[in-house]
């Protein structure tokens, strides 16, 4: 299978995102059947099994407007993360902000070289070393300005290995599989996980054993028709959801379990209920 030469850096998405719930079986036969379309992304490629790790540190205000925005379904919405790839934090980072208007996606993203993030983030004296009027550049300071302007914090870092592909025969076509979700609530900008203290989406349980996974096509304004034949033969539902807010969710059931702990969440049962 050829490995597509289209990567994780670019640094400012335009697309559709369909999302599916599957059972893990389906990751075998539906990879077999896009075969002839897509090849590995540049991660999966150099993974063994094709599965590598994505971490992503989110960011919300202290009252979680952006997790009520998309309750509300605001047709202008965004949310903010930090993120990185591999089982440990290894540079570079990406800052990102994903904004969804009226259902299309645009995502822009930073890379960061430095691992001190309090500095990177808090500090005014921080010189970002990428070209000045660059659209990294441009990236890196309206993730900035969004966080102060907000005052969005850290809430919760999300882990879970994903096998990608990209199309090697449209213009713009990605397909994720992503399973094994864990997540870890967060007040810091520390983004290591912490042995033994991952707590497994209760929402990815497959009725009767096993475990959901989160599968997504993803495309430009024109859906490609093998997109529609995957759908049609594997029977799949479109489903609306959000691996930010479904762990957020979760995070209501485990306030009242450990009150002390997530003290800080005490208003988020009232924004998510």
């Amino acid at each position: 299978m050829s490995t597509s030469k289209a990567g994780t850096s670019k640094l400012r998405y335009e697309r559709y995102e369909m999302k599916y719930f599957i059972p893990e079986s389906y990751i075998e036969p539906i990879s077999e059947y896009i075969s002839a379309y897509c090849g590995l992304d540049e991660y999966s490629a150099k993974s063994g099994d094709g599965f590598y790790a994505v971490n992503s540190l989110y960011f919300d205000t202290p009252s979680f407007l952006f997790i009520k925005n998309r309750k509300d379904d605001l047709d202008d919405r965004i949310n903010m993360r930090i993120r990185f790839y591999g089982e440990n934090p290894e540079l570079p980072y990406f800052m990102e902000v994903k904004r969804k208007v009226k259902g299309y996606i645009i995502k822009r993203r930073a890379r960061i070289t430095d691992g001190d993030l309090d500095r990177v983030i808090y500090d005014s004296a921080y010189s970002y070393p990428m070209q000045e009027g660059s659209k990294e550049y441009s990236n890196f300071h309206y993730f900035l300005h969004l966080l102060h302007s907000h005052g969005a914090v850290p809430q919760i870092i999300i882990r879970y290995l994903r096998k990608a592909y990209f199309s090697t025969i449209n213009d713009y076509a990605r397909i994720t599989f992503d399973k094994d979700l864990v997540y870890q609530v967060r007040d810091t900008l520390d983004i290591r996980l912490h042995d033994g203290t991952s707590v497994p989406y209760i929402g990815m349980n497959f009725p009767g054993g096993g475990r959901y996974v989160v599968f997504e096509l993803k495309c430009n304004i024109t859906v490609p028709v093998w997109f529609l034949d995957i759908i049609r033969t594997f029977n799949l539902e479109r489903s609306a959801f959000s691996k930010y807010a479904l762990a957020m969710q979760e995070v209501i059931t485990l306030q009242q379990e450990r009150p002390v702990f997530f003290a800080r969440r005490s208003g988020l049962s009232h924004v998510m209920g």
